[in-house]
C-alpha cells in the first residue's frame, strides 16, 4: 500500500466531507431529496513533463540496459502508472516544447498550426476559430476542463513583454481561456530567461502584462501546480479533463548558469535517490545532472501524492495519460544517449521518442480489473502525440475527431496485440523556424514507417531537403545511413511530400538535394 501523505490525507478527508454533506445537506438533516446518479464518464488526467525522454524513466530503461545504466532516476510511481496500463515504446513528439504541446491540443503537426518551435511565440498562436481544440471539444461536451501548468503555446508580445494584454488580440486568442479550459493556472512560458523553478510567472487571467522582472510565485513550481491540480479535481462534481504540465525537470539552466543557480532550482529534500543527498550541501559531482534528476524524481514524489489524495470514487472513474514532450536534452543525458550528442531539438529517435503511459485509475490505485485490457503490457503501435486528441475524444466522448493528422489509437484500450490493432501507420515529426521576413530559418522533419526511417534537414545554400535513411533495428542510433536511391528512401521521400503537397508549408516546394 502506497504511504498517503498530510496533503493527501486531507485531501482524501474532504472528500468524504462533501460526500456527507450531499447526503444530508448543508445543516446536516436529511433532506428527503432523491440521490443524483453520479455522471458515469470518465475523468482524463493528462500529466506532460519537460524534456524527458525514454532514457529518463524506469520503465524504459528495460530497453537499454547498457546505455543508461549509469543514471536512472528513480521513478516508481511513474512506473506504477506502467504496471497499471499500457506502456508505448514507439510514441513520438515533436523535438522541441511548443511545437508538441500545439499538436497536443490541436491534434495537427507543426506545418499546419504554426507553432514551429520555441522562438517568437507571440508570431506562433493557435487560432482557436482553425482547429478543433481538444479542451473545446470536453467542454462542449459537458465536462469540466482545466490547464494547469505550463502552457508555452504563445507568451510574449513582440518587446518581450509577459502576458495576455487585451489590446493585443493576437494575444488574447491564444489564452488557455480561449481554448477551451474553464481554469487556468500556470504559466504561459517554461522555465527561461524570465524565472526559475522558485521565482516564476503565475497566472490565472488574461489581462495581465509584466516587465519580466518581478516574479509573483516564490513556490517551487512542481509543488505549486500538484497543489492547484488536487485542489481543482477535489471540486469537480461535473466529469473533467484535466491537463497538468509540469516545469519540471526542463533544463533550463543546461549548459549555461553558475552552479547556484543550478542548486537553487532543485528542492533539496524532494528526491528519491540516496545519492542525491548532495544538493544540500551543494558538493554534487555533477551538478547539473543531479539537479535534473532531482527534479525529476520530485514531480514523481509529488504525483503520488496528487494520486493518492484523490477521492476514490473519482480516481477509479479516471484514465491517467503519462507523456514527455520531447527528448532528453543531450547534456542531461549519459551513457549511449548522451554520447550520440542528438536529443531535444533533433529529429533523432534521441530527439522524438518520449515516454507514453496510459492507466485506468482504479487498477492504478486497487490492482482490480479495469478499462484497459490486460494491464501492464507493452505495446509497439506507432504513435504520435497529435494522436491523442483524436484518442480522447474517442474514448471520452465516443466521437470522431476532425482533426486531420490525429489517428485515434483507442483500440489499444482492449486489443492486447503488440500493435493493438493500429497498424503501422507513418510517424512524423519536426521543427522548423520562420523569420519575420518570411524566409526559413530552420527546418527538421522525421519520417518513420515501420523500422525504416528518413530524416531530412534543410539546407539552405543550395536550398533544399537533405535526407538521410536509417534502419531502426540494425542502426538504432541512426550513425550508418543508407542509400536514399533505394526503394525505402525513395517511398519515405514520397510520405514527405505527400505529407506537405497543397498546405503551403515550409517544406511543400523545396526540392530534396541531390
Amino acid at each position: 500500500m502506497r504511504p498517503i501523505p498530510l496533503l493527501s490525507l486531507a485531501l482524501g478527508l474532504l472528500g468524504t466531507a462533501r460526500m456527507a454533506a450531499a447526503d444530508t445537506g448543508m445543516d446536516g438533516e436529511d433532506t428527503g431529496a432523491p440521490e443524483e446518479e453520479p455522471d458515469p464518464r470518465r475523468n482524463y488526467l493528462v500529466i506532460l513533463v519537460d524534456d524527458v525522454g525514454v532514457d529518463k524513466i524506469s520503465s524504459y530503461a528495460v530497453d537499454y540496459p547498457a546505455e543508461v545504466a549509469s543514471f536512472r532516476p528513480e521513478t516508481p510511481t511513474i512506473d506504477s502508472i506502467s504496471v497499471a496500463g499500457i506502456r508505448f515504446t514507439r510514441a513520438w513528439a515533436n523535438p522541441s516544447c511548443a511545437p508538441s504541446r500545439a499538436s497536443l491540443q490541436t491534434g495537427v503537426h507543426p506545418f499546419r498550426h504554426g507553432a514551429g518551435n520555441g522562438v517568437d511565440l507571440h508570431e506562433a498562436g493557435i487560432d482557436p476559430e482553425a482547429f478543433e481544440l481538444l479542451g473545446e471539444v470536453f467542454s462542449a461536451a459537458g465536462y469540466d476542463t482545466a490547464f494547469i501548468g505550463k502552457w508555452a503555446i504563445g507568451s510574449e508580445d513582440a518587446d518581450g513583454n509577459v502576458g495576455f494584454p487585451l489590446a493585443d488580440p493576437t494575444l488574447v486568442q491564444i489564452h488557455p481561456a480561449r481554448s477551451g479550459f474553464s481554469f487556468f493556472d500556470g504559466s504561459y512560458e517554461g522555465m527561461s530567461e524570465h524565472s526559475d523553478y522558485t521565482s516564476w510567472f503565475r497566472s490565472t487571467w488574461a489581462d495581465e502584462t509584466w516587465s519580466g522582472t518581478t516574479a509573483i510565485e516564490t513556490g517551487r513550481s512542481t509543488d505549486v501546480l500538484t497543489d492547484s491540480a488536487a485542489a481543482w479535481i477535489a471540486s469537480r462534481e461535473a466529469p473533467w479533463l484535466a491537463v497538468l504540465a509540469y516545469h519540471a525537470p526542463h533544463a533550463n539552466t543546461l549548459p549555461n548558469g553558475s552552479p547556484e543557480w543550478h542548486y537553487a532550482d532543485a528542492d533539496a529534500t524532494c528526491y528519491r535517490t540516496p545519492a542525491l543527498a548532495c544538493l544540500a550541501t551543494e558538493t554534487c559531482a555533477d551538478e547539473t545532472l543531479a539537479v535534473y534528476q532531482a527534479l525529476l524524481e520530485c514531480v514523481d514524489v509529488r504525483l503520488e501524492t496528487l494520486l493518492a489524495g484523490m477521492d476514490p470514487a473519482a480516481l477509479d472513474r479516471t484514465t491517467l495519460v503519462f507523456l514527455g514532450d520531447n527528448g532528453t536534452p543531450y547534456r542531461a543525458a549519459e551513457g549511449t544517449f548522451g554520447r550520440v550528442r542528438q536529443g531535444k531539438s533533433t529529429v533523432h529517435e534521441t530527439g522524438l521518442r518520449v515516454p507514453l503511459l496510459v492507466a485506468d485509475g482504479a487498477t492504478w490505485r486497487t490492482g482490480a480489473a479495469g478499462e484497459i485490457g490486460t494491464p501492464g503490457r507493452t505495446s509497439t503501435a506507432t504513435v504520435q502525440i497529435a494522436d491523442l486528441h483524436a484518442t480522447l475524444v474517442a474514448r471520452g466522448l465516443g466521437q470522431v475527431s476532425t482533426a486531420v493528422d490525429s489517428r485515434s489509437f483507442a483500440a489499444c484500450w482492449t486489443d492486447p496485440g503488440p500493435d493493438c490493432g493500429f497498424g503501422d501507420p507513418v510517424g512524423y515529426g519536426e521543427e522548423f523556424e520562420i523569420k519575420p521576413n518570411g524566409a526559413l530559418a530552420m527546418g527538421l522533419a522525421a519520417v518513420r514507417q515501420g523500422d525504416a526511417k528518413s530524416t531530412f534537414r534543410y539546407d539552405n545554400t543550395p536550398g533544399c531537403l537533405r535526407q538521410e535513411t536509417f534502419n531502426l533495428v540494425s542502426d538504432p542510433w541512426e550513425q550508418h545511413p543508407l542509400s536514399n536511391r533505394k526503394s525505402t528512401g525513395t517511398a519515405l521521400r514520397g510520405e514527405m511530400k505527400a505529407l506537405h503537397q497543397g498546405t503551403g508549408s515550409w517544406a511543400e516546394n523545396l526540392p530534396f538535394c541531390p
